[in-house]
């Protein structure tokens, strides 16, 4: 599961807010994530897949940013 799939999944609204209370990071720092402006840490990662028990590896966490870079630099 991507990281973005989970967090939507945590909450019908507030899903941001949720997710930074569970992982213990800001709200403006979840959103960064889900907006592709800066991947999670390794530590944040690696608690990501803790708490979300296994559904978010780190192939959900970062491949989705190499979609992103793909999907922008086609667009250079």
């Amino acid at each position: 599961m991507d990281l973005n799939d989970w967090i939507d999944s945590l909450a019908p609204r507030g899903a941001s807010q949720t997710a930074a209370e569970l992982l213990g990071e800001k709200r403006r720092t979840v959103d960064s994530w889900r907006l592709f402006q800066s991947p999670p840490a390794f530590r944040a990662a690696h608690k990501i897949v803790q708490r979300s028990q296994g559904l978010v590896d780190f192939n959900g966490i970062y491949a989705p940013y190499a979609r992103a870079l793909e999907a922008a630099d086609g667009q250079s």
